[in-house]
């Protein structure tokens, strides 16, 4: 068995959500996100708030938030950190797939992923 782990999944969400005084349960902000163009924010996020882990294993990296302007939203800030976590995982998977076999299973664990309806 081989993997990769992360650390900004479930924490970006809590943090962002926290910081960004976004509604808890509404579903207002989900659909917000779901209807949102991909990188169509023009915002690029490192989402590194607790270090890196998998791929680069580099413990004081931090998260950083590009290309602010006035008519960005805290959903756009939402969305470009939650892209930067599936960039994270892809490069993820991009390191392990050679490893496995062409069967291969895909595991993905975490509290927020386990609650989300995608």
């Amino acid at each position: 068995m081989v993997g990769g782990a992360t650390s900004e999944g479930g924490n970006v969400w809590a943090w962002a959500r926290r910081v960004l005084a976004l509604p808890e349960r509404d579903g207002a902000v989900e659909e917000a996100l779901a209807a949102a163009e991909p990188d169509g924010h023009g915002l690029t996020a490192l989402p590194f708030l607790a270090g890196e882990r998998s791929t680069g294993w580099h413990e004081d990296a931090r998260a950083a938030l590009t290309g602010l302007g006035l008519a960005t939203t805290a959903p756009d800030m939402l969305r470009a950190l939650l892209e930067g976590v599936a960039f994270r995982l892809g490069a993820v998977y991009e390191r392990l797939a050679p490893l496995a076999s062409s069967d291969h299973t895909v595991v993905a664990t975490g509290g927020a992923l386990a609650r989300s309806p995608t």
